[in-house]
């Protein structure tokens, strides 16, 4: 017989005698058990209790992956059972025999001692939460009702309970009874340490590179924050939290996500064994009110005649791609030129993840799918370009063209679909046109170039250059007009309109203005009058 401390399975026998005081007892893979199970699940948890008094013990499921058996049978979650002074339980692999002891032996050793004792950084605030999270399964509590103020009462109830039971020297911790209040429901309801950056409005992107080390970009810089999670397993947590919120998944089988969060901000996930250095995860913060076109104007991202210019180019139903490199402004400025549509048109958005705050009301969006677990049930952007076109949009905008969609968009610009608005990745206008052609390649058609160019030539009117310069700064560079294809050489007939003339060694300069090519450009598509309007209102 062994007097009941800290026990394991370790070695291979799958059965042991324990003798139980007066009292409750944990039992579980939950390193607060009492009787410590040492299973390999994923998800440590309390599977069952044992209140010991003086004349029986009273068994009570709690429930997790393992199956619990008595007498045979199976016991269901919640069931509760009397058993005397001593039973024989099964809990998956284990057969555990218990037996009530009298008062004359010495007491039970305590159960482990405490990990934040050792002085580690975060490990309170870890085990406050998992004490928490023990104690709200106990008492059923749902964490899957969180949007139910009651509940969140409830924790936070219990939050209090569990944190006023624990001695602790605020001056040695680094932390209040308060924040650690805080801190812990954030992590146990929101998204742990990250909720004080998200509630930042100057914080536009948010980087992990492993679970104590978060960089943040600030007002076009970057620096590494103080923030940190607890643990390995509490990052992976808030990205579970996060993924499986927009019906995605991420583990072993599928270790590259991407997502969303609640207010519309891109996140991109690498969890092990692709990154080598634990858990990776990326946020591209957008504002929750979408930038406006005049507040590009005051940020001198454009002028007021390039935002006459976007108007005109719009309102005439120019198909326009925004071109530029990663964190550039690119989504922010196609929400900007979204602006301009009219109110009455249908307008029907693609992405990866939906990120796009297109302010119309006759709006439809809709977002890709990843394959399931059986990789089955994948729905790419191709897939939802080309149903689109049965759904009757005046206006089709796809977040990205990164692959063969833009086979699919290109055909949809050059069937009566004129209007469209996408992205792409590429340094200048020139990159952007062989960009295109590679994406077309990428669908799997074997068109000669010519062909190619052909597509593209006809169906792109207006090219705009988005960038990003060293100090941060965001702005158009340039805008360029696709003319047609030159028949001899198979090249592309392109015009600059503006174009950004940076002083050397700052961030500063001054837009040039092709006017020679916009009275061109005005003529070709039989918009002199506007084009004349635009020029003389910015003379």
């Amino acid at each position: 017989m062994q007097e009941l401390g800290k026990i394991t399975w370790k070695d291979k026998r799958k059965d042991k005698l324990i003798t139980l005081k007066e009292g409750k007892y944990l039992i579980g893979n939950s390193e607060y058990c009492n009787v410590f199970l040492d299973d390999e699940t994923d998800n440590p948890e309390i599977t069952a209790t044992v209140q010991v008094s003086k004349e029986t013990l009273v068994f009570k499921v709690i429930g997790s992956e393992l199956k619990v058996r008595y007498d045979g049978e199976v016991m269901a979650p919640g069931e509760e059972l009397e058993v005397g002074l001593r039973a024989e339980i099964v809990i998956g692999k284990y057969r555990i025999k218990i037996e009530r002891v009298f008062d004359s032996m010495e007491d039970a050793e305590p159960v482990k001692q405490l990990d934040w004792e050792s002085g580690k950084p975060g490990t309170l605030r870890l085990f406050v939460a998992r004490k928490l999270l023990d104690g709200l399964k106990l008492e059923g509590i749902n964490l899957d009702q969180l949007d139910s103020e009651k509940v969140r009462g409830q924790i936070k109830g219990k939050l209090k309970e569990v944190i006023a039971g624990i001695n602790f020297d605020p001056k040695i911790e680094g932390v209040t009874k308060l924040e650690l209040e805080n801190d812990v429901f954030d992590d146990v309801i929101g998204l742990g340490p990250l909720e004080k950056l998200l509630v930042d409005p100057d914080i536009t992107e948010i980087m992990i590179n492993r679970y104590d080390q978060v960089y943040i970009e600030k007002k076009g810089k970057l620096t590494l924050s103080d923030v940190k999670f607890s643990s390995e397993r509490s990052l992976l947590f808030v990205i579970e939290r996060i993924v499986s919120s927009v019906g995605r998944r991420v583990d072993n089988s599928s270790p590259i996500v991407d997502a969303r969060l609640l207010d519309g901000s891109r996140v991109n996930a690498v969890i092990q064994p692709i990154s080598l250095q634990g858990a990776c995860l990326t946020i591209r913060r957008f504002s929750t009110t979408p930038i406006s076109i005049e507040q590009l104007i005051e940020w001198k991202s454009i002028t007021p005649l390039v935002r006459d210019l976007f108007q005109l180019f719009v309102e005439s139903k120019f198909n326009i791609v925004v071109s530029g490199g990663t964190g550039s402004g690119k989504t922010t400025l196609l929400n900007a030129l979204s602006s301009f549509i009219g109110r009455d048109e249908r307008i029907i958005t693609i992405e990866d993840a939906a990120e796009l705050q297109i302010q119309q009301e006759h709006l439809i969006s809709m977002e890709t799918r990843p394959a399931n677990i059986e990789g089955k049930g994948e729905i790419s952007i191709r897939d939802l370009v080309k149903n689109s076109l049965r759904m009757r949009p005046d206006r089709i905008v796809v977040g990205e063209c990164r692959g063969g969609e833009a086979l699919d968009m290109l055909q949809a610009m050059n069937t009566g679909h004129d209007g469209s608005l996408t992205t792409g990745h590429a340094n200048n206008p020139d990159d952007m046109l062989r960009r295109l052609e590679t994406m077309v390649l990428m669908a799997g058609v074997d068109f000669p170039l010519r062909a190619i160019r052909e597509q593209i030539s006809s169906a792109v009117q207006i090219i705009i250059q988005q960038s990003r310069l060293k100090t941060g700064r965001r702005l158009v560079t340039e805008i360029v007009w696709i003319k047609d294809l030159d028949r001899e050489t198979i090249s592309y007939e392109t015009y600059p309109l503006i174009k950004f003339r940076k002083k050397e060694g700052t961030d500063q300069g001054d837009f040039e203005v092709f006017h020679k090519n916009l009275k061109e450009l005005a003529k070709y598509f039989e918009i002199e009058n506007g084009m004349q309007r635009v020029l003389d209102a910015n003379a």
